[in-house]
């Protein structure tokens, strides 16, 4: 029990959070004080962050501490204020290096995962499995998240709190200290032959099936709730545009179809009964004027086919018969 308090608690936990906490402190004003200097460019700025999870990483593993638990915390404390984000977020070097390590992980992971045991195993049926990942999913992070997101500077509103409770994504840190605890049983647990002992046989058996599923669950939920939130969000109004689009557009088009026939029909009647009414032209009488002949008018129809205009004359008063 000491060496449990001593080693697992006091070297290994509360080590790893208290080094976490003051690299990531320090490294936040370092990297604040020379920014505000001119004393970095501007890659040398957007590539702090991984550089200080390596030497985090790196140390970690030299003193023998808990490295993974160790970056979270500095990552947490880097970024505390929210001032390297805010400084960052139009920078894509980042979210591509994330993207590209995330896609192999979890290409391997992919790989390497015994599919064939969440449902052919003698230690729990698939159903057990599934009620035990809806639990962990909705309890282990959410509820504290919420009763603290008033202590959170960045969580403003309860909805945000709900938000970012829900989404904490079981993956890398839950595979890594998976295949911890199977070296631990091998190493601690087992007898000369490398067999665990009877009280532990099935644990290690256990853990790679509980933990791999959760895995899979994490994947699943968290990797669709953001597509789907989208989708919800976004296809209701998409919906509503195009059918009023469609219904605007079918009045237009009835509308036309009903009006520009009766348009049509009314222009011709008018244009008709205007030639109709019109008088026939017969020769011009000007008072005063000497005759002249009139140049002969080619009118083109409809048809294309030319014909001569009829010739026209002026005459005097006293010509006229």
């Amino acid at each position: 029990m000491g060496l449990w308090f001593a080693f697992s608690w006091g070297y290994t936990i509360i080590l790893s959070v208290v080094y976490g906490a003051v690299v990531g402190w320090v490294a936040k004003e370092m990297i604040h004080w020379a920014e505000e200097r001119n004393y970095v460019d501007r890659e040398s700025f957007l590539v702090f962050a991984i550089s200080l999870a390596l030497f985090v990483l790196g140390t970690c593993g030299l003193i023998g501490t808990d490295d993974v638990l160790a970056c979270f915390i500095a990552g947490n404390t880097f970024t505390w204020d929210d001032w390297f984000r805010l400084e960052t977020k139009d920078d894509s070097l980042q979210p591509t290096i994330d993207m590209l390590l995330n896609v192999t992980i979890f290409l391997w992971y992919g790989a390497v995962i015994s599919w064939e045991l969440f449902n052919e195993n003698s230690i729990m049926p698939i159903w057990k499995l599934v009620v035990l990942g809806i639990l962990v999913l909705l309890l282990r992070r959410l509820p504290w998240v919420f009763a603290m997101h008033k202590w959170i500077p960045q969580i403003e509103e309860a909805k945000q709190a709900v938000f970012v409770g829900f989404f904490g994504p079981i993956g890398v840190s839950a595979i890594f200290y998976l295949f911890i605890s199977l070296e631990f049983i091998q190493d601690h647990l087992s007898d000369g032959e490398d067999k665990p002992r009877e009280d532990v046989q099935k644990l290690g058996e256990t853990i790679r099936i509980v933990v791999w599923f959760l895995a899979v669950c994490s994947v699943v939920v968290h990797g669709l709730s953001i597509p789907l939130g989208k989708l919800g969000y976004l296809a209701p109004r998409t919906l509503s545009r195009v059918v009023s689009e469609n219904l605007s557009d079918d009045a237009h088009i009835v509308e036309r179809r009903r009006k520009v026939p009766l348009i049509g029909g009314w222009l011709a009647g008018l244009s008709k009964s205007d030639a109709e009414s019109r008088p026939a032209r017969g020769p011009i009488v000007i008072a005063g004027a000497r005759p002249i002949r009139a140049t002969p008018i080619t009118r083109v129809d409809v048809s294309g086919t030319s014909t001569p205009r009829r010739d026209r004359e002026i005459r005097f008063p006293d010509e006229i018969p």
